[in-house]
């Protein structure tokens, strides 16, 4: 954690007008490794969110998470070929994904912090043409706050609510992780779906891992926060 700023501000405490002293800071966690590390995030959560402090989110703030896989890590070919992939699975099943989060996400305020990638790149064709240049400054602010951005050995995903409590956060990690193998391992479909429900089964039922029981928790999950 590191603070950025410090001040003061008016608020509204049992009836009384006062003036507090705040500090804005961003909490950064370890690198931790999946599976074994969501444990110990959940102790870092809890000690941090639920005993310590007391604290204001604001409608442009948002949560980061941040993944990687080897196959991601480097400037071969092939690397460069999977983090496409990766960026492929995103661009079709964005507007679903987005659907999860809180609808605070797609408004004007904080919508420019993360900018989807279909607005970045209007078509399929024009993500595989132009992604790599687009990405290929990390200090680029249009690359920084994008929905997904592409750093130098991971992707920084950046749609999640600042407001999301731990059971959010950690379904969220996990499906993030199954979605970033399964980009590699399969196919993306090569047609548009125009209901986002069937756009939503599509992506449980036929992308992630088929038979696998965390996907079924995931499912059961996510279901309930969907947006018609």
């Amino acid at each position: 954690m590191y603070y950025t700023s410090k001040g003061t501000k008016t608020a509204k405490r049992n009836n009384s007008i006062v003036q507090e002293l705040f500090y804005s800071a961003e909490f950064i966690s370890p690198v931790y490794s999946f599976p074994q590390g969501l444990t110990e995030l959940e102790l870092v959560y809890d000690k941090c969110f639920n005993t310590n402090f007391i604290f204001e989110v604001n409608k442009s703030q948002g949560l980061h998470i941040n993944i990687s896989n080897p196959v991601f890590n480097g400037l071969s070919l092939l690397h460069k070929i999977n983090t496409l992939k990766f960026l492929e699975a995103w661009w079709i099943f964005e507007p679903i994904l987005f659907k999860l989060v809180d609808i605070s996400r797609s408004t004007s305020t904080s919508i420019e912090y993360c900018v989807p990638l279909r607005t970045r790149f209007k078509t399929l064709d024009d993500l595989r043409k132009n992604w790599a240049n687009f990405y290929s400054i990390l200090t680029n602010k249009k690359s920084k706050y994008t929905a997904v951005s592409v750093k130098e050995n991971r992707f920084e995903i950046r749609i999640i609510q600042g407001s999301a409590d731990k059971e959010f956060l950690i379904n969220w990690i996990v499906f993030l992780n199954y979605f970033m193998t399964s980009s590699i391992i399969n196919a993306i479909p090569n047609t548009e779906y125009k209901d986002p429900r069937a756009g939503f089964v599509l992506m449980f039922n036929h992308f992630l891992p088929k038979g696998d029981k965390n996907i079924d928790k995931l499912f059961n999950y996510f279901k309930p926060l969907f947006r018609i």
